[in-house]
């Protein structure tokens, strides 16, 4: 994507008035929107906002698309979390921690609810229910659940260091009743996904989770 192609909009995506200002006309509204913090929530009243933004334009047009980005461990893709390292002979099997792979019980046992907040994440299950409350606007949503990202950069975003650490852009979409094929995916995978979505409307009304490839 050309960086001439992007409009910057400086707003509120909790604001219905300046989210309905900007998704005027768009056929597909792409929300990769995230909390800064366990005590700065944002993700569930974005999704609100969006939905009162989707009703009031009524009547004008067809609704746009959503494409809706959360994380794996949330609402049906729990369990999927808790499985992180059962598969691929990586770590020990779920068997040995009572549903757990090794790698997802740091995450969601450890990480989750002591240290990232686990409040963070119930944030962005609540904001899918948000969505799935309205079918009309379900109908043309795709909630996408990527897993880890990797590699967390310590450069400032957008800069060419940043840009380099993006790894490979192969990406798999999983089912959440699906076991996880791994715990990593970069960020190049994530945006490739996201992307694609914007034309392919086969998982719309769907929740789907993304892997690297």
């Amino acid at each position: 994507m050309r960086r001439d192609k992007i409009t910057i909009v400086e707003g509120d995506a909790t604001d219905p008035d300046a989210v309905g200002n900007l998704i005027e006309n768009s056929d597909v509204v792409l929300s990769t929107i995230g909390s800064r913090s366990k005590d700065a929530l944002v993700v569930t009243s974005a999704a609100r906002a969006l939905v009162e933004a989707i009703k009031s334009s009524e009547g004008n047009k067809s609704p746009p698309r959503v494409v809706w980005m959360t994380t794996v461990g949330v609402n049906e893709a729990i369990d999927q979390g808790h499985k992180y390292g059962c598969t691929a002979n990586f770590l020990p099997s779920c068997s040995c921690c009572c549903g757990y792979g090794l790698m997802g019980c740091l995450v969601f046992k450890c990480l989750v609810p002591h240290l990232i907040g686990q409040n963070l994440w119930d944030d962005m299950g609540t904001s899918e229910d948000v969505l799935r409350d309205h079918q009309d606007i379900l109908e043309g949503t795709v909630i996408v659940r990527p897993t880890n990202m990797w590699p967390v950069s310590e450069h400032a975003t957008f800069s060419d260091e940043w840009r380099k650490e993006g790894g490979e852009n192969v990406f798999v979409f999983k089912k959440a009743d699906e076991p996880p094929p791994n715990i990593w995916v970069s960020r190049r995978a994530i945006a490739a996904g996201l992307l694609s979505l914007v034309s392919d409307k086969s998982f719309d009304g769907t929740a789907i989770s993304l892997f690297q490839g």
